[in-house]
């Protein structure tokens, strides 16, 4: 279960801040044995609109607790950026340093955590392209730079004004194991101001398999001109495992690897915040 809220100010017509806050409370089943995770990440970020582009930055902390071990700590550090080349065709692309500190070594699995200097970079570069007004296509390319790798490809269509659906496969090597997820799902902004999601996410692993099913609503209002408040409520249940399920750290991940709900990577429309590495946490298995 995951609560969470959000402020954005407009510094200028093309100058956005952005501040947020999550909590997430998740009850792990990790084989014969339960245990309860509470995750707090906060972000804070800027970001600068111009003519067919927009750049970045955003700086984030996650704070992890496991049952009643000592916490785990990660700190991020991303720069970001897309520019429009055409009507149809976008580039994106992403530059993250991450540390972990804090005490939390009996928190978390070590195949969970970072395992070198290495594993504390990842880069992403990706494209969208519009098929039509009402279909566009996107993939995305992250890798680590100690090795692991993560590939993804989607599809998001538009069914009617203020509906939209989308799928998207993705593949992640290397940390000891190969992971394919698979998602599929939709989103309705029919109340100006809010929107509703829902979806189902399967996960393909060398070690067996696991399915989530996403559900999550939001809310924003406008406090004053250029000053923005958003709620937002999200609720993901394992509904089939033939896997033991790990804790991670990575962004708002419920089990590992993990996802967002939403499609709140490359494939949303408006995403929860410009950088991947907050919205889509869990892109890597770390």
């Amino acid at each position: 279960t995951k609560f969470g809220v959000r402020t954005s100010a407009l510094l200028s017509d093309v100058d956005t801040v952005r501040f947020r806050h999550d909590g997430i409370w998740s009850t792990l089943y990790t084989g014969e044995v339960t245990q309860e995770s509470n995750r707090q990440i906060s972000a804070a970020g800027y970001e600068r609109k111009g003519d067919g582009w927009s750049a970045g930055a955003e700086v984030g902390h996650t704070l992890s607790i496991v049952d009643d071990n000592d916490p785990a700590q990660r700190a991020t550090l991303n720069v970001f950026g897309r520019y429009q080349l055409s009507p149809r065709l976008t580039i994106m692309g992403e530059q993250e340093v991450t540390h972990e500190f804090g005490s939390g070594d009996a928190a978390f699995p070590s195949e969970t955590r970072l395992q070198g200097s290495m594993d504390q970079f990842a880069t992403t570069v990706g494209a969208e392209y519009r098929l039509s007004d009402e279909l566009s296509i996107t993939a995305l390319e992250s890798l680590r730079w100690s090795g692991t790798n993560s590939a993804q490809i989607g599809l998001r269509a538009q069914l009617m004004e203020d509906v939209d659906v989308y799928t998207s496969e993705r593949f992640t090597t290397g940390a000891g194991r190969t992971v394919s997820t698979f998602i599929v799902g939709a989103e309705s902004r029919a109340i100006p101001g809010s929107r509703s999601y829902g979806e189902y996410q399967l996960d393909h692993l060398s070690s067996g398999r696991n399915g989530r099913a996403v559900f999550g609503m939001e809310n924003a209002w406008t406090v004053t001109e250029g000053l923005k408040l958003q709620l937002s409520y999200e609720r993901a249940q394992l509904v089939a495992s033939t896997a033991p399920v790990q804790p991670s750290l990575a962004g708002y991940s419920v089990t590992t690897p993990g996802v967002t709900g939403a499609g709140s990577g490359g494939l949303s429309r408006d995403q929860q915040f410009s950088a991947s590495s907050y919205a889509g946490g869990g892109v890597f298995p770390t």
